[in-house]
């Protein structure tokens, strides 16, 4: 059995998304928190409360961990920890552990919403809606057409992000946006909510597209409550074609919509995706893909799943007594 960690295991997000997908197939799964109440614990062989990603403490932490307890990779649950990890890459690989995630470069770039935007528009096959930044919103009035949507140049989910429909509204976010220091995009809003997919693509070490599906979702509050999984072929070769040519490594999550016959990106997660664990029950497994080429050395074939499924997600209790939390 595969020892591995997994951070960021609060509120039912990617780390335990993570976590689930690596005990479906039998790892030995060792996880940690910033805080002592994290709904995957009675999950886990070992649970840790860890620093905040931004405390200087953090990688020694994660470290003495992994090396107390002879586990040679880690898995980033949060978007700020799959930023330190890539940051401190090469610090953990000294210690011979292995930071599950993508290429430095690639993750720089997608997870800053105007590179994103500016990258993507290199690429003749890709289409972006029109984004714009502040200081730009005159040309983007003169150019494009309402409604918009204005999010975070640094973002996290579905925080901070607002439809607008006219100039009042634009004008009002913006100007709450700067106060709070928030930077942010302008974009065209670009099709409708049923019309989008989010599709993810898996590279092994070398670049060869191991794995590519995608699943047309409901969502609510930023969350995929439920995926449909019916072999959307021509939107998997899309996206595996951007992967290719961006030169990802690893994990790399894609939202799209489709419009008549074309596909517009608005947004790249160059890691592990909420929905990984429904990846998982169909046979798309990326965690396991990526221990089994990244530790273990193996050439991966080419990854199959079931189709004509639709995968629900349903939130659960979980109750400990006070003796048990972490400190």
């Amino acid at each position: 059995m595969y020892k591995v960690f997994v951070t960021g295991l609060g509120g039912c997000g990617v780390g335990e998304g993570i976590a689930k997908a690596l005990i479906m197939n039998n790892y030995e799964v060792f996880g940690g928190n910033n805080e002592p109440f994290f709904p995957s614990m009675p999950k886990l062989t070992t649970p840790f409360v860890l620093p905040s990603a931004t405390s200087p403490e953090y990688l020694a932490k994660l470290v003495d961990i992994c090396k107390t307890h002879q586990i040679k990779a880690v898995y980033p649950g949060s978007e700020i920890e799959t930023k330190v990890l890539s940051r401190d890459r090469k610090a953990l690989l000294a210690e011979s552990i292995q930071p599950m995630v993508n290429r430095p470069e690639i993750i720089t770039t997608f997870q800053d919403s105007w590179s994103t935007f500016k990258t993507l528009k290199q690429f003749d096959f890709v289409h972006v809606p029109d984004t714009f930044l502040p200081e730009n919103i005159n040309h983007a009035l003169q150019s494009s057409s309402f409604p918009f949507i204005i999010k975070p140049v640094f973002g996290h989910g579905s925080q901070n992000i607002h439809i607008v429909e006219n100039e009042q509204e634009l004008s009002f976010v913006l100007d709450v946006m700067a106060k709070n220091n928030i930077p942010v995009v302008i974009q065209k809003v670009v099709g409708r909510q049923d019309q989008e997919y989010t599709v993810g693509v898996f590279s092994d070490k070398d670049g060869r597209v191991i794995s590519k599906i995608a699943m047309k979702r409901r969502m609510i509050a930023g969350a995929t409550l439920t995926a449909h999984i019916d072999g959307y072929v021509e939107i998997e070769d899309y996206c595996a074609r951007v992967a290719v040519a961006l030169g990802s490594r690893g994990p790399l999550n894609i939202q799209l919509r489709k419009v008549g016959n074309e596909f517009f990106i608005f947004e790249i997660n160059p890691r592990f995706s909420g929905t990984t664990p429904f990846r998982a029950m169909v046979g798309i497994n990326e965690p396991d893909m990526m221990y089994r080429n990244s530790i273990l050395g193996e050439a991966l074939p080419p990854a199959s799943y079931e189709k004509n499924k639709i995968i629900m997600r349903m939130f659960h209790e979980v109750m400990i007594d006070k003796k048990d939390i972490l400190r």
